[in-house]
């Protein structure tokens, strides 16, 4: 009786509803340094090997594309443990700097190949005329800030380090205007927002024309067949992959013979490290990225290194909004429903408080971003009231 008498009052809730003696909600989501006079003698220097390898410089804004596929294929054939020092000649004597400082910049998150670069660039002087940038998701291991933080006095790039983060800037704010899950409900939006547009903002911010990553062939996954050097299909700026025929031995090696800070996740287990939400230990006889996003199956990348055309960008854009929207409204849902004495449920606690509860309960499970739940919200409210 008092189930038909509440259908007949709130018809909207006709298919969702159950006996009801308290109603709980179940969020379903659960420096741009001077540049010293030595760059015209270390140009110099890259000139020669260029000459020699029959390569020219760019131009103004870059490379066209036959010229990129030819300075690759002549790179490559240079020794492999000639070719880092190589193409960081070739990228310094190519990218000149403009009014706001260097053109070319190293991309590190301090894995042991961004170590390697780094100490590179600072053996040949280099550091002086690029800058370090690196993004911040807000959910790196407290061993990787570690990192961050000796890895910098030990290189000496404090006025050279640029860490970008997602706009909200800290993590509070990031859960604040997309919910603590982000990452298990949308991934791929979750990667967006923390790792795709601080890059894209980073590259737009500091000027860059080229930038160099630390990404290896023998890494596997979409990085297996990658050049040395590349044009990024998403903006047009030249990518540097100089360790690109390296292996794992050989980068640990070099670490281990210049007596190089690295991430203390390394003796524990962990071969690739990433955020603590898809970072786990690698197993014996995997891959050193098989740790990495071993919940979803088939990922092998965050899409900091994957071309996204305009339209796929925008769609993501549009999608933040939405969801950060829905957030805003959550907050002040969530200030009434308390106010009524309703529960707010999170998923951890959902079995303690709802599945074990010896009580008849009501539920609304839903998403602040979705439409359809928000327009619920005063008939769930008024429902609480009686």
């Amino acid at each position: 009786m008092e189930e038909e008498q509440t259908k007949r009052r709130f018809p909207r809730l006709r298919n969702a509803l159950c006996t009801a003696s308290f109603l709980v909600a179940a969020v379903a989501v659960v420096f741009a340094s001077p540049l010293s006079s030595s760059m015209q003698n270390l140009q110099s220097q890259g000139r020669g090997l260029l000459s020699a390898l029959g390569l020219r410089r760019a131009i103004s804004s870059g490379l066209a594309h036959e010229e990129v596929l030819n300075t690759s294929r002549q790179l490559e054939k240079l020794p492999i443990e000639q070719q880092p020092v190589e193409i960081f000649k070739w990228v310094n004597a190519t990218f000149k700097p403009t009014a706001s400082g260097p053109s070319w910049v190293q991309f590190t998150s301090f894995g042991p190949q961004g170590l390697v670069i780094t100490d590179m660039l600072r053996e040949q002087g280099l550091l002086d005329h690029t800058r370090v940038v690196s993004i911040d998701t807000h959910y790196l291991f407290p061993e990787t800030y570690a990192l961050i933080e000796d890895a910098t006095k030990h290189f000496g790039i404090e006025d050279k380090l640029r860490i970008y983060k997602s706009k909200e800037g800290s993590r509070a704010m990031f859960e604040k205007a997309y919910g603590e899950k982000l990452w298990k409900v949308d991934l791929k939006l979750f990667e967006f927002l923390t790792k795709v547009e601080p890059t894209r903002r980073a590259l737009e911010d500091l000027g860059v024309k080229a930038w160099i990553t630390g990404r290896r062939k023998s890494q596997g996954g979409a990085r297996r067949d990658i050049p040395l050097v590349e044009i990024d299909g998403s903006d047009g700026r030249i990518k540097i992959n100089p360790l690109a025929n390296w292996d794992m031995e050989s980068v640990w090696k070099y670490i281990k013979e210049r007596r190089l800070p690295y991430n203390s996740l390394h003796d524990d287990g962990f071969q690739s490290i990433g955020d603590v939400f898809t970072t786990e230990r690698t197993k014996d006889g995997e891959s050193e990225r098989e740790g990495r996003w071993r919940q979803f199956q088939g990922k092998t990348e965050c899409g900091m290194h994957l071309s996204n055309d305009s339209g796929s960008y925008r769609d993501l854009v549009r999608r933040s909004e939405r969801v950060k929207k829905g957030y805003l409204w959550d907050f002040e849902a969530s200030k009434r429903a308390l106010s009524l004495g309703i529960s707010l449920v999170s998923s951890e606690k959902f079995e303690e408080v709802v599945w074990n509860c010896t009580e008849d309960v009501f539920i609304d499970i839903y998403a602040p971003w979705c439409p359809h739940c928000q327009s619920l919200d005063p008939d769930f409210n008024e429902l609480a009231k009686t």
